[in-house]
């Protein structure tokens, strides 16, 4: 596993475009909006939403993150019912939430 270091932001987004296409990797704030704001509370800013369409998508997305130290928000329907989805607060790291709304099937 190649170590990213958490400073690295740009490296750490190409690595993860590689992985999931640039379409799939939010850095935007307009595109980020929908999934960093909790229906009923939460929310904060992130480096990036990663949308996985694969398992294994996902699984070298949380080995990049892992390997860059980012702080890392698993989210699936995003419904803010209990605030864990969204980012809420300050971190002393980045924070990458892997969306897995996309992921159809277990292959």
């Amino acid at each position: 596993m190649q170590q990213i270091q958490s400073t690295d932001s740009g490296a750490l987004i190409a690595r993860l475009q590689s992985i999931v296409g640039r379409r799939h990797v939010l850095v935007d704030d307009d595109r980020t909006r929908r999934y960093t704001n909790g229906y009923r509370f939460g929310g904060g800013p992130v480096l990036a939403v990663i949308r996985p369409g694969t398992l294994v998508e996902q699984w070298l997305v949380l080995e990049a993150c892992v390997a860059a130290r980012v702080i890392i928000i698993a989210q699936a329907a995003n419904t803010g019912l209990t605030g864990g989805s969204t980012p809420d607060g300050s971190y002393d790291r980045p924070v990458i939430i892997i969306n897995t709304l996309r992921i159809k099937g277990c292959i």
